[in-house]
């Protein structure tokens, strides 16, 4: 998320939006800096699986689109 200034924002807005809306911006900052690093670990069972349901996932839009392209 780019950083906008905070003097854009109270300019922009009247000066209490302005405060209400850098408030908000601050905490969705705090928020991405708490869980910009993942904490759970994958066994490759799993990362297995998830690389499947990737694929399996691609798969079924593809027959989806497949579909689509047919019926027009």
């Amino acid at each position: 998320m780019k950083k906008i200034s905070k003097r854009f924002i109270d300019l922009f807005f009247s000066e209490r939006l302005g405060h209400f809306i850098n408030q908000q911006i601050e905490k969705i900052e705090e928020i991405n800096r708490k869980y910009a690093t993942p904490k759970v670990t994958l066994t490759p069972t799993k990362k297995w699986i998830l690389l499947f349901l990737r694929f399996y996932v691609l798969f079924l839009l593809a027959i989806l689109f497949y579909k689509f392209c047919t019926i027009i």
